[in-house]
């Protein structure tokens, strides 16, 4: 057992970090179930059911290497999230890696711990290390070996022992999946082949320059106001970039009411009560740490030890003693008791109670000011002693925050305000008053305190919830509120007796949304939304984490294209700046006449300019003057020397453009030549990858049946 006592308690947050680290999304645990019955499908992926249990596994793997609080139910629905964002990307990946025959060898494996395969996150893992903490192949095969003792189906294995192991499976099969997608991606970016007319394109579209002239007429020399735009435009500007407006998913709008649970005066005093129910056993208890977690609301172990500036102030009249709990207090949180667990001397430096009188030093300020602000400092100096402090920081503090409080600054460490802040405070003891500089000015304070111990204090924390009396009070209304809705009275005409309540109006949502306005915890709400059929209003009022919840189903929407009175207020600029681009267009072609710029320019009157850009390349789309202009670009590399070109409608305005002259590139040499074509073949390659993966996912059809297994 000895390895096994070496590896420390933070193993599956390393474990995780190297997850995301490896592929962007969470790896997990190895499904071998890839078919069920229709009645425990969770998704469709390229046609294969996949089975509720499946995710479920995923979802284990996430969660029991989470760091973050599970009480939050957004958080807790993020978990199940990236579990199924994982869940789909292996299923895809494992039928490719199969069907392109790539796989994962025992052996192969080895070497990967081993080092004849290299692996970085092999040797940062924890897990293969000697007796000084360093990687060292040669301890694989006991580890392994180790590990194969530990039965994770056995219930009385230790919890360290199921975490060392089960953090083991994790990296191997991590490993396994990075070796494995890693050739796919090579194999897809060796297949890449560059020409040598590709290398001279690329050398022309980088290097070849063209200068121009032109007229410019910008959208906004034409007021909105003079623009009407008829139903019959966005119309045939819908029906042109409809593509645009494709929906992938399934959706849904809802219109809802949601009555707040809000917990009342009654369940707080419960929970105060509560709480202090453990009071002397948390006092009493040897192993404070573990009862604090046990007994918590919250689910984090924060054993870390910290100054005291950094401590809840309800603590530092207990300080140092260990054997005291603190509370019932309450916080923004609920209430909290606390006991100081450990107190340790701090070698690195000291923290000190101040108060001060500050003279600020203004930015950019003259020697001669710093000169003046210190000799002040040093006169308040001399006139302040302890009885008289608080009058002196009244009349001559220049820090608004404290000179009204007597100066008070609270804890401060000596390392937190500077290099000389700390050289003035080095040893200073209770009833000194020193002079110090920090970036505000020269502040002259009086040490009331000095600490120089580290502290760790373990926390029980009560959140206030609401009770069953106060739960039953609302539902009562809440049904009240539902009964005339079902009865047909309208949802904002029917909150005239419903104060408290409040109605929404969703935007259009998908399956996989978390959120919903002034909701906490809306997973229910989305759910419903999706088992049931436009139109309808819920029978049973929906609970979620803060509410109960009356909606109406406004549309659905079968994944095909968003409606134009959907997308109506997203086209109105587009729309209107095509009917500004035709007008303007058609008065520019009006005037062009013999091709002459500034006779354009004249003939079309206000709001026309000319210009030059010089150097355009057709690599990028930046034309000095006006702007981001791809087709301005574009046409100019397509014109001949000296011509003039027909009205451009571009992206901030329309243009006439003239092509002064073309700017040919140096011939490129072989060895050259060779280190840009092995360029281009690299990030050819890496977009191969891009686009095959993306492609994958593309045609997989995957369907997402999750929301028919949440509860409403």
């Amino acid at each position: 057992m000895s390895t096994l006592k070496k590896i420390r308690e933070n193993v599956g947050l390393v474990i995780v970090l190297i997850a995301i680290s490896l592929f962007a999304f969470i790896f997990t645990d190895l499904f071998n179930s890839i078919g069920s019955t229709s009645d425990s499908s969770v998704a469709e992926i390229n046609g294969t059911s996949i089975d509720y249990q499946d995710l479920e596994r995923k979802v284990n793997f996430v969660e029991r290497n989470a760091t973050q609080d599970f009480e939050n139910p957004e958080f807790q629905y993020e978990i199940r999230n990236q579990a199924w964002q994982s869940f789909v990307q292996e299923q895809v990946y494992r039928q490719e890696w199969q069907s392109s025959g790539i796989g994962m060898p025992d052996q192969e494996l080895k070497y990967m711990l081993t080092g004849r395969i290299y692996h970085p996150y092999v040797a940062s893992s924890g897990y293969f290390v000697d007796s000084l903490q360093r990687y060292n192949p040669a301890v694989v095969d006991q580890v392994l070996a180790q590990a194969d003792q530990f039965n994770l189906a056995d219930p009385n294995l230790p919890e360290n022992a199921r975490r060392y192991k089960q953090g083991l499976i994790d990296l191997l099969e991590i490993l396994k999946l990075d070796r494995q997608s890693n050739k796919w991606q090579r194999l897809i970016a060796n297949a890449a082949f560059v020409s040598d007319n590709e290398v001279l394109v690329s050398n022309n579209n980088d290097q070849r320059t063209a200068n121009i002239s032109y007229v410019a007429v910008p959208y906004a020399t034409i007021s909105d106001s003079l623009v009407n735009v008829s139903e019959s435009e966005y119309e045939n500007y819908y029906e042109q970039y409809k593509e645009r407006f494709a929906q992938s998913e399934e959706t849904a709008q809802i219109k809802y009411t949601y009555f707040p649970i809000n917990p009342s005066a009654a369940d707080s005093a419960d929970t105060r009560s509560n709480l202090s129910k453990v009071i002397m056993d948390f006092t009493g208890t040897d192993q404070a740490y573990q009862y604090a977690f046990s007994n918590s609301d919250s689910r984090r172990l924060d054993t870390t030890l910290r100054p005291i500036s950094a401590l809840p102030e309800v603590v530092y009249d207990v300080l140092p003693r260990t054997d005291t709990v603190v509370g019932p207090v309450a916080n923004n949180r609920g209430f909290s008791l606390y006991r100081v667990v450990k107190a340790e001397k701090d070698s690195s430096g000291a923290n000190l109670k101040l108060r001060q009188i500050l003279v600020r030093i203004a930015p950019g300020a003259t020697s001669e000011d710093s000169t003046t602000a210190k000799q002040k400092a040093r006169d308040i100096r001399n006139r302040v002693n302890s009885t008289n402090f608080a009058e002196v920081a009244a009349e001559e503090s220049d820090d608004a925050f404290t000179k009204d409080k007597g100066g008070e600054m609270g804890w401060v460490s000596t390392d937190s305000l500077g290099p000389k802040f700390k050289d003035a405070m080095n040893n200073a003891q209770p009833g000194e008053i020193r002079i110090a500089e920090t970036a505000a000015g020269v502040h002259v304070l009086e040490v009331l305190e000095r600490d120089e111990n580290l502290y760790s204090v373990a926390e029980i924390l009560r959140t206030i919830s609401a009770g069953t009396e106060t739960q039953d009070s609302v539902y009562k209304r809440a049904s009240g509120y539902q009964s005339k809705v079902i009865g047909g009275i309208d949802f904002d005409e029917a909150l005239t007796d419903y104060q408290e309540a409040r109605t929404n109006t969703s935007i259009d949502f998908s399956a996989s949304e978390i959120r919903l306005l002034g909701l906490i915890g809306a997973r229910p709400v989305i759910a419903w939304a999706f088992q049931n059929d436009a139109g309808t209003v819920n029978e049973e009022i929906l609970e979620t984490s803060n509410a109960y919840v009356i909606a109406r189903i406004e549309k659905k929407s079968d994944g095909d294209y968003r409606s134009l009175d959907d997308v109506r207020a997203n086209l109105i600029s587009d729309v209107r700046r095509l009917a500004k681009a035709r007008q303007i267009a058609s008065k520019l072609k009006g005037a062009a006449g013999s091709g002459d710029l500034n006779a354009i320019v004249a003939a079309y009157g206000q709001g026309a300019s000319t210009g030059s850009a010089q150097d355009l390349r057709f690599s990028s789309n930046d034309v000095a003057g006006i702007g981001n202009e791809p087709k301005v670009v574009g046409r100019a590399f397509g014109m001949q020397v000296g011509t003039t070109s027909q009205p451009i409608i571009g992206t901030n305005g329309v243009y006439i453009i003239k092509l002064d002259a073309v700017n040919d590139p140096i011939p490129l040499d072989d060895q050259v030549k060779a280190i840009q074509k092995q360029a281009i073949r690299q990030s050819k390659g890496q977009e191969a990858v891009n686009a095959s993966y993306q492609g994958l996912i593309d045609i997989a059809n995957v369907r997402d049946l999750r929301y028919k297994f949440e509860r409403q």
